[in-house]
């Protein structure tokens, strides 16, 4: 009997060794994917913070007149400008 305890001693030992081994290996690479996401996302920030950048340069070179096209309910397409205003944005 005392073996019997022993030997259930040890394999449940050995059980929650593996099992904490295990859970170990799974937050390091937890982390590593969330480094690899914040990155990628910075890396996206930057980049839509550059576009914005050059969209606004390209609105103030334009004399901030935009052509946009949108869709109506027979799916034909129109064009208008957009004058933004201080306040206020107009559509021609």
């Amino acid at each position: 009997m005392f073996k019997y305890k022993q030997l259930a001693s040890f394999n449940y030992l050995k059980y929650t060794d593996t099992l904490n081994t295990r859970v170990e290996s799974l937050q390091d690479e937890l982390i590593k994917i969330q480094l690899k996401y914040q990155k990628e996302l910075e890396k996206i920030e930057k980049e839509n913070k550059e576009l914005r950048k050059q969209l606004l340069l390209k609105d103030k070179s334009d004399g901030g007149r935009r052509t946009t096209k949108v869709c109506n309910a027979t799916n034909k397409k129109h064009s208008f400008h957009v004058i933004r205003g201080t306040s206020n944005s107009y559509v021609f």
